[in-house]
């Protein structure tokens, strides 16, 4: 399996910052005049929706006002989100009230940029937009790069108004708009003679720079030492080999990686990499492969496990059925699949772990309930797998959390296990209902061959 550190799908981002306030970042008398850029200019990218969180609505400038005027109402920041599917764009505007704009463009996946293919023609698309926008806003900073690549590298507190300083400029992308702050601080010669494979002076006096010509293949060699020798430009403390040696350690830290995990538990162990930053996911991966939980030692011979003393074992049965019914009315959504999240086999056993993974009830549930109420009926379900696809079946003790199931000569300790799994996020991994229930069937089919 092989896996990429970092988003799903790779992306190219497009971030433009206005940090004075001015007639540019003023709703809604803004708003006509950036419409028109990006409807003139556009070509394939020209938005056909308008996005309202998970809806969306066909593109107007009706529809645009609309939904600004409902974020306008409700916040400080006025939002809204255009788009199209194919290819797959989103602009994002943000106005604020004391003036300031944000411009941001989204475009997926980022291999529609690569050369062939159309991708030259996006490219082109992209800097018209760019150039048109950059003339009409004397923007601050902007900047274009995969998300991949800026999310792991930028600092979050740079673009801040009270400590933005254009001499600390922490990373060059693929495509840089530098504006007035910028030569004001470096002067009109440094900015032309910036190490680039394209630069252009627009007619307010912004820059624009492209390091590479594509931004599909920044992480190449050749375009890190693109990206080295520019920021070295505009960073006098910073030497060139000290910038590229860093970013081709980011590179490396970005390449797919070969994945080798527990194959009980891979559905566990990729939703946990998820909560990984995503600068450690090589690593962490790298860990992963070589790392196996603790052994299931929730089990015993059957001869030596205590024998039942439930006097009413119907009613203990029936108990178990509604602690599962319970799991499927109130603790797993409508909207999921009951034959998903609490399907049969290991598959299912996967998917019920992984659920409760993302969840994390130990977090917001109180403590009595999720001890007398969740890990219980967690316990019970993972018992009932055990009994319904395996062939064993319930001893049952008149303290339900002794009761066991008998599969072959071994009795096994489900609501053990449960214990052991629920408490936080670390003991899921390190007890995982997979290894359990994987160790019963490895068992029980070792057990049924011999027979």
């Amino acid at each position: 399996m092989s896996y990429l550190p970092g988003m799903k799908v790779d992306y190219l981002v497009l971030d433009f910052f206005f940090m004075d306030s001015g007639e540019f970042g003023h709703y809604p008398r803004s708003l006509d005049p950036l419409l028109d850029l990006i409807e003139r200019n556009g070509g394939e990218f020209t938005p056909q929706y308008v996005y309202y969180g998970r809806r969306r609505t066909r593109y107007s400038r009706a529809n645009v006002r609309k939904h600004l005027d409902d974020a306008n109402a409700k916040r400080r920041l006025a939002w809204v989100s255009i788009g199209r599917d194919e290819p797959d764009v989103a602009y994002h505007l943000k106005f604020s009230q004391e003036g300031a704009l944000t411009v941001q463009l989204e475009v997926r996946p980022l291999s529609v940029f690569a050369e062939g293919e159309g991708g030259d023609a996006r490219i082109d698309i992209l800097l018209k937009v760019v150039r048109a926008l950059a003339s009409y806003v004397p923007f601050t900073f902007g900047s274009a790069h995969s998300i991949t690549d800026e999310y792991i590298r930028w600092p979050p507190d740079w673009l801040e108004k009270k400590v933005f300083d254009p001499t600390r400029m922490p990373q060059a992308h693929w495509l840089m708009v530098l504006g007035k702050k910028f030569v004001d601080a470096y002067g009109e010669a440094h900015m032309l003679a910036a190490p680039a494979a394209h630069r252009e002076r627009l007619a307010n006096g912004t820059f624009l720079f492209l390091t590479s010509r594509s931004p599909a293949d920044f992480m190449s060699d050749t375009s890190r030492v693109a990206q080295a020798r520019f920021l070295a430009h505009f960073r006098r403390d910073l030497s060139f080999d000290t910038v590229l040696a860093s970013l081709r350690e980011q590179s490396a830290a970005l390449r797919p990686i070969e994945a080798h995990f527990d194959p009980d538990m891979v559905p566990l162990l990729m939703r946990h990499l998820w909560r990984v930053d995503d600068i450690k996911k090589r690593q962490e991966i790298e860990r992963l492969n070589t790392w196996r939980p603790a052994p299931v030692t929730e089990w015993m011979p059957l001869k030596d496990a205590p024998v039942a003393n439930e006097e009413d074992p119907a009613k203990a049965l029936h108990f178990i059925e509604l602690e599962e019914r319970y799991l499927l009315e109130k603790v797993i959504p409508k909207k999921e699949s009951p034959d998903g999240v609490m399907g049969p086999g290991l598959a299912g056993v996967n998917a019920f772990e992984v659920f409760l993974f993302e969840h994390d009830y130990m977090d917001f549930m109180p403590r009595a309930k999720m001890t007398d109420v969740l890990i219980p009926a967690v316990g019970s379900h993972l018992g009932q797998l055990l009994v319904r696809d395996l062939g064993g079946r319930w001893v049952l003790r008149s303290n339900p959390e002794e009761s066991y199931v008998a599969l072959g000569d071994r009795a096994f300790f489900p609501h053990e296990r449960a214990k052991r799994f629920m408490p936080t996020r670390e003991t899921m991994l390190e007890h995982p209902l997979s290894k359990f229930y994987a160790e019963a069937m490895r068992y029980a089919q070792s057990f049924h061959a011999k027979a």
